[in-house]
Parts: C-alpha cells; structure tokens; sequence
C-alpha cells in the first residue's frame, strides 16, 4: 500500500505510447549507462548529483524526431560552473572526463555557466549563470541535428531563433550515430533534476514537439 505520497510523487508511465492519454514511455537517467561510475541518481532517477569526481550520466532513451525537455538546476552554479550542465551526447562517445572546459568530443551541452559547448570545445559564452532553481528547456530535432534551449524554462530562446526558425543554439547535426541525454558534473554542488515530460513542464512545449 502506499504511504506518504504526495501527488507530486507520482508519475504516470506506460510500455507504449498513449498521447491521447497524456501518458507514455519516458525517459530517465540510467543508473547502468553512466560513462563514469561517479555520481547519485534519486527520485525516480530524474534527479542527479556530484560526488566530488566527474559524473557523466547518460539517458535511458536516444532522440528520435522532434523532442523536448527540461532540467532544473538544483546546485549552485557559482563554483565550477563549468563543470556541470546538461544535454546530449553520442552514443558512441566514451570520454574519461565529465569537465565540459576538457572540451569532450560528442558532448553538445549547456554549462552550469550558461556557456554552450558544441563538439570538442565552447561556442558561445551568454555572460551568465545557470542559478539554482532555474529551469532550462531543450528542444531537439534528431532529423536536423537542431537544438534551442531556452535561457528560463520559457519562450526566451539562447541566440534569440526559436525551434524551428533561424539558427539553432546547438547544431549537432555532424554528430554520430544516435544521441542521448547526458547529465555532467563534479561537485556535490553540481545537482539537476530532469523532466522528460512525465512531471508536467514549466515552460511550453514548442510546436511539433
């Protein structure tokens, strides 16, 4: 029986695929799919933290068409800052650091800096922090190799295009193979949590995806 569930705690998930329904089989961080063996996993798998070594998880589920996400700083940005941060990563990549400066090939990902880095070093510094409690959304098209992400979980898009329009915050599009999720990390600090939409987002869901 349960006990001591709020509504929040609960999440809806399905074998398959029941839009209509609101529900669906979602994705999570995997527990046997981290790159490095550091770093914690809690609530569901959805949340991840540093343990003072470099964490790199991966997702349990690779893009397909047009998705959307979002991932919650948890931590502090301020020390480390860019250590830690979110997005994807090939599936074939196999780095031996999680440190995004150590400008890891077939990462594509937002820092806890706001800088973004785009296959083995930084493209695009936004002069800004990713503060704990903000929310950053990421649309992704695995047919264009496109990503945006938005700079406060809303329709406010890094570099300004939105999905779909102009050019994209992140083009991944030379990648190979299929891409993942992937969570970074260092410090104890270094903690986010993850929505692949069995939460309900924060923000709106762009348009096709």
């Amino acid at each position: 029986a349960e006990s001591g569930l709020a509504a929040n705690d609960r999440v809806s998930d399905s074998p398959t695929d029941d839009a209509d329904n609101g529900i669906g089989n979602y994705a999570t961080l995997s527990p046997v799919n981290k790159l490095l063996t550091y770093g914690t996993l809690n609530n569901g798998n959805l949340s991840n933290a540093g343990s003072g070594t470099y964490m790199l998880i991966r997702g349990t589920q690779a893009l397909t068409g047009k998705v959307y996400f979002e991932v919650t700083n948890d931590g502090d940005s301020s020390a480390n800052g860019v250590r830690g941060g979110a997005g994807l990563i090939e599936s074939s990549a196999y780095p031996t650091t999680a440190s995004l400066n150590d400008e890891i090939a077939g990462v594509y990902a937002l820092s806890e800096a706001d800088q973004i880095y785009q296959n083995s070093g930084p493209l695009t510094n936004y002069d800004g922090s990713w503060d704990a409690g903000e929310v950053r959304g990421f649309a992704c098209d695995a047919d264009t190799g496109e990503m945006w992400i938005t700079n406060d979980g809303g329709s406010n898009w890094f570099g300004g295009s939105s999905p779909g329009n102009g050019t994209p915050t992140i083009d991944f599009s030379g990648a190979t193979g299929p891409m993942l999720p992937a969570a970074f990390g260092y410090t104890t600090t270094d903690k986010q949590s993850w929505n692949f939409g069995q939460l309900g987002f924060a923000g709106t869901v762009p348009t096709g995806y």
